[in-house]
């Protein structure tokens, strides 16, 4: 009975470190809006989650920004920019 207890709690806590590894791209504090590949780099357009109004472009192969605190519009032209070479995602909008 007790080797059963263990197995399920061994499978709740493989699959919550699983989530937290598939958010682990993301800054904390974002929620991820759109993502691509382009020249092997890793780009995300994210939304601030407290300020509505802000938004931002996370390069994830160097974990820099390449905006940061910026409108949707400025944010949608520097990810276009950055992903102007879509062929590995065809997910940039």
């Amino acid at each position: 009975m007790k080797f059963l207890k263990l197995i399920t709690v061994t499978a709740i806590a493989l699959s919550s470190l699983q989530a937290l590894e598939t958010k682990a791209d993301v800054p904390s504090g974002y929620s991820q809006l759109n993502t691509c590949t382009a020249n092997g780099k890793r780009y995300y357009k994210l939304q601030k989650t407290d300020e509505s109004a802000s938004y931002g472009v996370w390069n994830d192969s160097r974990s820099t920004w390449a905006a940061q605190y910026v409108s949707y519009n400025k944010a949608s032209s520097t990810y276009k920019s950055k992903c102007s070479d879509n062929s590995d995602n065809p997910d940039m909008m």
